[in-house]
């Protein structure tokens, strides 16, 4: 979740952390990066599992979402019952393909 300003509840998490991938002083705005698998009333909720200052988040933004994006592709082919050509797949410029085939036709 991404913080705005100093009157948000999570605000005061910039005297007690630093950005989890520079080190260094978080400033307004900033994210807060939590594990999708914890829900309210779980052990550790509420818990951040990473800080990330705006200047990481910039310089990060575009490399991190294409990588998701693969990953996202490459389950997809596997549930579909590519389990093979999913370890396979090799990813360039968006586009998933296999870099090997046993296909005889």
């Amino acid at each position: 979740m991404v913080i705005w300003d100093a009157s948000d509840i999570w605000a005061v998490c910039l005297k007690h952390n630093s950005c989890s991938l520079c080190g260094g002083r978080l400033r307004l705005p900033f994210v807060i990066w939590m594990g999708s698998s914890r829900k309210e009333g779980d052990e550790g909720y509420g818990e951040a599992t990473s800080f990330l200052c705006s200047e990481c988040c910039v310089d990060m933004c575009h490399g991190l979402s294409i990588d998701m994006k693969q990953i996202v592709t490459a389950r997809k082919v596997g549930q579909l019952g590519f389990h093979q050509a999913a370890k396979q797949a090799a990813v360039s410029g968006g586009l998933l393909y296999t870099t090997g085939t046993d296909n005889k036709q």
